[in-house]
Order: structure tokens, then sequence, then C-alpha cells
């Protein structure tokens, strides 16, 4: 009887890292830690501007997709899940 029902998804995100998480009652417990691995935004030389950018984007895109996928995974997995929040810097 005393046992939280509702529980919340809580999904951090940033361009190194992300972090996926569940909260019931006062009880946070984290469930995955992502890191992107990602190269910086600056180049060391030997490619193109354009290309090295184009490159970066396809790299993004596809960790924010990885992330998705355990945040989907987890989720959906979790009985009587209320609301999912989402948090982070924002789109640079």
């Amino acid at each position: 009887m005393l046992r939280e029902k509702e529980s919340y998804g809580i999904l951090v995100i940033d361009g190194n890292e992300a972090a996926i998480g569940l909260l019931r009652g006062r009880s946070l417990s984290t469930a995955k830690e992502l890191t992107s691995g990602l190269p910086g935004k600056h180049r060391a030389g030997g490619q193109s501007a354009r290309r090295f950018e184009r490159l970066r984007e396809m790299e993004v895109d596809e960790y924010y997709k990885r992330v998705a996928r355990y945040a989907n995974d987890i989720f959906l997995q979790t009985p009587d899940l209320k609301g999912i929040i989402v948090g982070g810097p924002g789109t640079h």
C-alpha cells in the first residue's frame, strides 16, 4: 500500500552524454548512461570543412537515434509510466 505506483521517466541529454532514469516517489534510479563518442567541432586537418561538418552531423544524428532507442526500450517496459521529463541545454 505504501509503494508508489506512478513512475516518471527522466531523460537528460547534451552533446556529449545522456542519462536515462526512472523516478518513483522520492526514489530516482539510473537505468542507462551513454556517451556520444563524437569528435570535437574542430578538425585536425586533411578533410574539407564541409565534408567534416557533414560527417559530424551524421554522427550526431546517429547518437540521438541511439539514445532514443534506449529510452524507448526502457520506458515502454515500465508499468504505470505517467510521463517523461526531458532536460538538457538544447540544440546549439
